[in-house]
């Protein structure tokens, strides 16, 4: 089973020292980075951001929090128990019929929620890093030439990250680049609402991903009125995208969060399936066209906003959009297809 089965009992938890923590948010106030920090003193990190973005008071003695409340996790437990019970005395369930039982679940979830006919309210959140090095396409040349193309050099991916529902609706973009230090022009020429942050590698962290939902997404999906019905949201169960804080958030603001099954994107996460293909495809198109216009000049971090404007609202059509939420499974709901489609034992239910 996947770990919808059992969460960490107490005794499983990370301990830290309350003086280490001390000493790790007093070096985040002398401007040593809150990752850094925490491997110095062995502190959770979730544990110092939280306190170093005033959510939590650094004298703080509650216990730690939970994903789920302790009646969720009794019935977890209850569910893990009845499995191996079964599995023990030679009446065990098959990994297709625990299929069948995660695709019911799903579908009980979405009647109870009334989201089987509220397709606005269904969205899903996908990532896709966009290269400096592209992929040139296939050009046309003598035969008895090697056909070749300018390309720029390899440099570190930027990430962009993308939401939509299932009517058709998108989230304008948001960008991950690679470096410590912010500059407003990096976003010269993107799409109008594009927003964008900052690490090293140019790819999503805990963080970031908090930023994301919490900042971008809920302003443009409009979470912040208090009268707003249950909100799905769909998407991958990276352990960047996997935090407490995000979690407790989801639970304050009508949010239900559906991590999707491991290593099945590519057929149940619907930006996946039929979105960020064809952007990458114009993505490239577009870094031809400006190198053909700009003999000699490289693509740099700096040219990928305006770079993806046109390629982001293309692939992001409502048509496409609503076509790969279909061909998904995720809407309309189809479990079968879900069933046939997912290599994953089980789903994984973040509330």
């Amino acid at each position: 089973m996947h770990r919808i089965l059992g969460s960490k009992s107490k005794r499983d938890r990370k301990t830290y020292d309350k003086e280490n923590l001390k000493k790790d948010y007093a070096a985040t106030l002398k401007g040593m980075s809150v990752y850094r920090a925490c491997r110095l003193y062995q502190v959770p990190e979730s544990t110092l951001r939280d306190r170093t973005r005033n959510k939590v008071s650094l004298d703080c003695k509650s216990g730690p929090t939970t994903i789920f409340t302790y009646s969720e996790e009794k019935q977890l437990v209850e569910l893990v128990d009845h499995i191996v019970y079964l599995g023990n005395i030679g009446y065990g369930y098959s990994v297709q019929e625990m299929k069948y039982l995660a695709a019911d679940y799903a579908g009980n979830l979405m009647r109870e929620h009334d989201l089987l006919t509220a397709p606005e309210r269904i969205y899903n959140i996908d990532e896709s890093g966009s290269s400096t090095e592209h992929t040139p396409p296939k050009i046309i040349c003598d035969k008895t030439t090697k056909p070749q193309s300018v390309t720029s050099p390899r440099s570190k991916n930027v990430t962009i990250i993308g939401g939509a529902n299932a009517i058709g609706n998108h989230v304008p973009p948001f960008y991950i680049f690679p470096g410590k230090r912010w500059n407003d022009s990096l976003l010269d020429g993107a799409v109008a609402g594009a927003a964008g942050g900052m690490s090293e590698s140019g790819w999503f962290n805990r963080g970031l991903f908090e930023e994301y939902i919490i900042n971008h997404f809920a302003r443009h999906v409009g979470l912040d009125r208090g009268d707003r019905p249950t909100t799905l949201i769909l998407y991958d169960g990276h352990k960047s995208h996997l935090s407490l804080t995000l979690t407790q958030w989801a639970k304050d603001h009508r949010v239900i969060l559906f991590v999707l099954p491991p290593h099945s994107s590519h057929l149940t996460q619907p930006l996946d399936v039929g979105v960020f293909g064809p952007m990458k495809k114009f993505f490239y198109q577009e870094c031809k066209l400006y190198m053909h216009a700009n003999p000699g000049v490289s693509i740099t971090r700096y040219e990928v906003a305006k770079l993806t404007n046109k390629p982001f609202s293309k692939a992001f059509s409502p048509i496409n959009i609503i076509s790969a939420f279909k061909k998904s499974g995720m809407y309309p709901f189809d479990s079968e297809k879900n069933i046939r489609e997912t290599n994953s034992s089980c789903y994984y239910l973040q509330y």
